[in-house]
């Protein structure tokens, strides 16, 4: 998929932000990674520009053992725990298939089979499954699993205008947001716990997000373009742009009066 959420977010490498779960499709089967079995209860279709050709569309459809917010269907890798995904082109053919795991993921077109009994552009139903054991990057998996779920697809949201970007570049949420950058890239933690949401600054206190904060540093840009905020009550969302990053929405919270950043979702163009 061509959209991810990174280290911006303080969600993308140890922290998770908590959305409401879109209405998802049913999976029923099981996924068996080295030797663990669990069972594959959801089932999503999201449809998207393709990975070769952006004017047809690519089919990712995924089955996972925990529902997915909507938010977070648009990522590179949506959803957590143990899950697969396989990706179709525009003529239905298999090109890339994924199991992920608590380790990463184990990407490839080998191994994986699909029966795809409906598909209407709305609608997708049908098995995933491979021929028995299969054995990838040093592991071994195996699953099979049917499932009936209807299409999602990211709604296009109206272009920003000049006169937008200047209004966000002078709103209170986007100076929030500088000196959440400046501390990111001078490994400010202290000012950082200050700078983000509450549920944020608490996933801080988790042992692995010191060792991953080098890498959170290194997915963060170093300057955005402020390109429209929308603020409603105590909430807001603040759109950006970075030439390395793509496009990107940071939501935002007020606590105490000052305004804290949430999650940071980027797009690449």
């Amino acid at each position: 998929m061509n959209t991810r959420t990174t280290g911006a977010a303080l969600v993308a490498v140890t922290l998770l932000a908590l959305a409401p779960a879109l209405s998802a499709g049913e999976a029923k089967g099981k996924l068996t990674f080295e030797g663990k079995t669990y069972e594959l209860k959801y089932a999503y279709a999201i449809g998207r520009p393709g990975d070769f050709d952006k004017t047809k569309e690519d089919i990712d459809i995924l089955l996972t053992v925990e529902p997915i917010a909507e938010a977070d269907l648009g990522d590179m890798m949506p959803g957590r725990g143990p899950r697969l995904s396989i990706t179709l082109d525009a003529e239905r053919k298999l090109t890339s298939g994924n199991i992920f795991h608590d380790r990463g993921n184990i990407s490839s077109n080998h191994g994986h089979e699909f029966d795809l009994k409906v598909f209407d552009g709305k609608r997708a139903e049908g098995r995933l499954y491979t021929k028995g054991e299969v054995t990838g990057a040093g592991a071994t998996f195996q699953y099979d699993a049917t499932f009936a779920t209807d299409v999602w697809r990211k709604a296009k949201a109206l272009a920003a205008t000049p006169a937008d970007g200047q209004k966000a570049a002078a709103s209170p949420q986007a100076a929030a947001y500088g000196a959440f950058l400046k501390a990111v890239q001078a490994g400010d933690l202290a000012g950082l716990r200050k700078l983000v949401v509450p549920e944020m600054a608490q996933q801080m206190d988790d042992p692995d997000f010191k060792q991953m904060f080098p890498l959170m540093q290194e997915m963060t840009p170093k300057k955005v373009d402020y390109r429209r905020v929308s603020e409603s009550g105590d909430t807001a969302t603040l759109e950006l742009s970075a030439p390395e990053m793509g496009q990107g929405v940071a939501t935002l919270q007020k606590v105490d009066g000052q305004w804290r950043i949430g999650r940071t979702k980027w797009t690449m163009n």
